[in-house]
């Protein structure tokens, strides 16, 4: 059996395993994942049940789980909750029973993921696909009968709420009916969900015990968080999430000449230390986009120079051979949004070191063309004037769509400071030239018919609203400036 066959049977790519799964009679529950995915034609083994950390994310130096516990202060080194006096009920067993009252039928978990991979993973990149449905398909298969939550790894079963959480969010109104969900109902599934990732993050203990389970979950809730009202708490698990993936060194993780190649003569041994690596690249550079993004409203600020994790190559799913650039994958789309992330963190950081109107405006345009040099370097699989091919993956018209927005709104954002100013001050008029032809770029993504079968990306949607809203309200500004004017110039002497 060649290696790429070995790697096959621990990640399926068609839906005819989740089919068998749902034929078997397996019942409507989740169990303990697999910690460590076995791409070998081995069956797992659950005896090691660590979570992934740095030791598995790539070679360094021990992980935190690895190093001895410091005997505290007090004189223990344990870490169970301690036990209640009698008479008080038992937190984390009654949160567990709720827990199971969120669980969706098998049929229903299976739509969900592999809605997420097929129609979300390529949006965020948190998680990958293939590994997570390999070990949700474990878990249902060793715990058919029931869910032990008090044995499952609650960190994995966070990203698995998440992941959930994320898919009735951003599905169509079609796609939630198909899966027996009422639409009605969709808003209020979602928030469920979400709050059951963060559940199962704090019975986990998530703050000190460090799993790279829990950046999965955190960065993928980024789907549910923003239409469900939840943003600035999301800004809050971002940041501890951000300390966690430190803590395993996931802004460490060198690329060694050479080594990170795959063809057929690569061992088992060495795929696996490539997908780790690349599983690891693929969250920090999402952990630096939701940063970058974020600095008006206060980001954190991860410094494009304090680290030296690479991004994530452009790797067959699988086998994690090489695949030419020119081919569109599922690191492509956050690849292209971590250069333009990176863009405005430079533009923040200049800016704070201007003190004129001159200097800052003269930072303004420097950026500014940037931003069209990126443009117009932009992948031709994402360019709007190449066709589409066939062969390319179903995700590249909404990542057309998606890129559109966010180019024409990050224009406005290197402006913002000059947009006032530019509608009275010549000086300013480059800013009012291109915000305006942004601000149309916007509108006319908001007129287009919504794909179908496509997800409601809502990030990209609120920012389309957003500037319907505000284009409205800048006519009658516009309208009633002009005829201020109008009269101002009938009376003047």
């Amino acid at each position: 059996m060649t290696d790429t066959e070995n790697i096959g049977l621990v990640f399926p790519q068609s839906r005819s395993e989740v089919q068998h799964q749902q034929s078997t009679g397996v019942s409507s529950v989740f169990s303990e994942p697999r910690t460590h995915i076995d791409i070998d034609d081995e069956a797992p083994r659950h005896g090691d049940q660590r979570d992934y950390t740095l030791a598995d994310i790539a070679d360094g130096p021990e992980s935190i789980d690895d190093v001895p516990n410091q005997i505290s202060a007090l004189g223990s080194e344990d870490k169970s909750p301690a036990p209640l006096p009698a008479g008080f009920p038992n937190i984390r067993k009654t949160s567990i029973a709720l827990l199971h009252l969120h669980i969706p039928y098998v049929k229903q978990i299976w739509c969900l993921v592999d809605y997420h991979e097929k129609c979300l993973l390529w949006y965020h990149g948190c998680y990958h696909g293939p590994t997570f449905r390999a070990e949700l398909r474990d878990a249902l298969e060793r715990h058919g009968d029931g869910l032990p939550l008090d044995h499952l790894d609650l960190q994995w079963a966070a990203l698995l709420f998440s992941v959930m959480a994320g898919s009735v969010a951003c599905a169509s109104v079609d796609m939630l009916e198909a899966w027996g969900f009422g639409v009605s109902d969709a808003a209020r599934l979602s928030q469920q969900w979400y709050e059951s990732t963060l559940t199962c993050l704090h019975l986990a203990g998530y703050t000190r015990n460090h799993s790279i389970y829990a950046v999965h979950a955190i960065t993928t809730l980024s789907m549910s968080a923003h239409p469900l009202g939840f943003s600035e708490e999301l800004t809050v698990l971002l940041g501890t999430a951000l300390k966690i993936a430190q803590s395993l060194q996931l802004d460490r993780l060198d690329s060694k000449n050479g080594s990170e190649i795959v063809d057929e003569t690569s061992s088992i041994t060495h795929r696996k230390s490539i997908l780790k690596l690349e599983i690891g690249g693929r969250l920090w550079s999402q952990l630096c986009v939701q940063d970058w993004f974020s600095l008006p409203s206060g980001g954190s600020l991860i410094r494009p120079n304090e680290f030296t994790t690479i991004k994530p190559c452009n790797r067959d799913h699988v086998t994690m051979a090489h695949i030419d650039d020119t081919y569109p994958t599922y690191i492509s789309y956050g690849n292209y949004l971590n250069d333009i992330a990176k863009v405005m963190a430079e533009h923040h950081i200049t800016m704070a070191h201007t003190s004129t109107p001159y200097t800052r405006y003269e930072k303004v345009l420097l950026f500014d063309k940037k931003m069209r040099r990126l443009a117009a370097d932009i992948p031709g699989y994402f360019s709007v004037t190449t066709p589409i091919h066939p062969s390319w993956p179903a995700f590249i018209p909404w990542a057309r769509r998606s890129l559109t927005i966010c180019f024409a709104h990050k224009i406005i954002m290197i402006h913002r400071t000059f947009i006032s100013s530019s509608f009275a001050n010549p000086a300013f008029q480059v800013t009012r030239n291109t915000c305006i032809a942004a601000a149309k770029t916007i509108l006319k993504e908001a007129k287009q018919d919504q794909d179908e079968e496509g997800p409601v990306i809502w990030i990209d949607q609120v920012r389309a609203h957003q500037y319907v809203t505000r284009t409205k309200l800048t006519k009658a500004g516009i309208l009633c400036r002009g005829g201020y004017h109008s009269m101002s110039g009938r009376h003047a002497p």
